[in-house]
């Protein structure tokens, strides 16, 4: 049997730590905005699940067939592709969660509101998500994350709203960094890091259980650390050459609070655009009321 692929967010989560076991101090040596960063990535653990809002994604792609992909960045199907590209809108409600099998990691849920403009059945509320997104309740979360699935084209994109978690305090040390300059993003003035994994430290693996190293870049706000946008390559060969491209923008959405604003996804096998996955994230709102 094969086995199934291995989320990135479990697998750098285990090697890393979460927010509450992570060590206070950051490493010695690395520039003050990247250490300002590893206290973002940790904070980001605790406080994402107390939000939700509206996700709209708008896709292209092969319409069969589908398959589970993210920072897991899954392999491409044998079966053969259509050479037509089809397009499709789904607008969700969208927030984060963990299953009780394992609590320490946070994953991407969606509800789904309507597809290419047309409501779905039974038309979810706003507090049926909330109230799903508190409860234990894997069966009803797994649930969504295969209705999601089978309303995508071509393959789903999972998990990448929680990009920044790759730099906390305990995983920091697995990367290098290399200043690239000053930059604006919108109105505010960001730095810009180029980073990649180090040889050697744990990579991305497949289901192939085949370490896919990570490199991309960082735009840090030059007051805070706080991340303004983390893009992420990741490059592997068998069968054929596949590339993801993936690029999260986040934004404040409280004080001191940082989610994520959109998503841009690519994927290119031998060269050529398999997909394209363009997200937005609108009016963040506490999962619980306010006393």
């Amino acid at each position: 049997m094969r086995r199934p692929p291995i989320p990135l967010c479990c697998a750098f989560l285990a090697l890393a730590g979460n927010a509450r076991g992570a060590d206070p101090t950051s490493p010695a040596g690395l520039p003050p905005l990247i250490q300002q960063l590893t206290h973002q990535a940790s904070q980001f653990w605790g406080v994402a699940p107390n939000w939700y809002c509206r996700e709209t994604l708008r896709q292209r792609g092969p319409s069969q067939p589908k398959q589970r992909h993210g920072l897991h960045f899954s392999e491409p199907s044998d079966a053969p592709r259509s050479s037509e590209m089809a397009a499709r809108e789904i607008v969700s409600w969208y927030g984060f969660s963990s299953y009780g099998s394992n609590s320490e990691a946070i994953h991407e849920l969606r509800q789904i509101v309507s597809v290419d403009g047309k409501p779905v059945s039974g038309a979810p509320s706003a507090d049926d998500f909330r109230r799903l997104l508190l409860a234990r309740d894997d069966d009803s979360k797994h649930k969504l994350v295969e209705d999601f699935q089978n309303a995508t084209i071509g393959d789903a994109p999972f998990d990448f709203g929680q990009l920044v978690m790759l730099f906390t305090r305990r995983s920091i040390d697995r990367y290098t960094f290399t200043l690239k300059g000053p930059d604006l993003i919108g109105a505010q003035r960001v730095s810009v890091f180029q980073y990649s994994q180090q040889a050697g430290s744990p990579g991305l693996h497949l289901d192939q259980n085949k370490p896919i190293p990570l490199a991309g870049t960082l735009s840090l706000r030059q007051s805070d650390g706080a991340p303004a946008r983390i893009t992420v390559v990741a490059t592997r060969k068998d069968k054929s050459e596949v590339r993801d491209e993936a690029e999260v923008d986040y934004a404040e959405v409280a004080h001191g609070i940082i989610l994520p604003a959109s998503l841009v996804h690519r994927r290119f096998v031998n060269g050529a655009m398999h997909g394209d996955d363009r997200a937005q994230y609108a009016d963040w709102k506490p999962v619980r009321d306010a006393p």
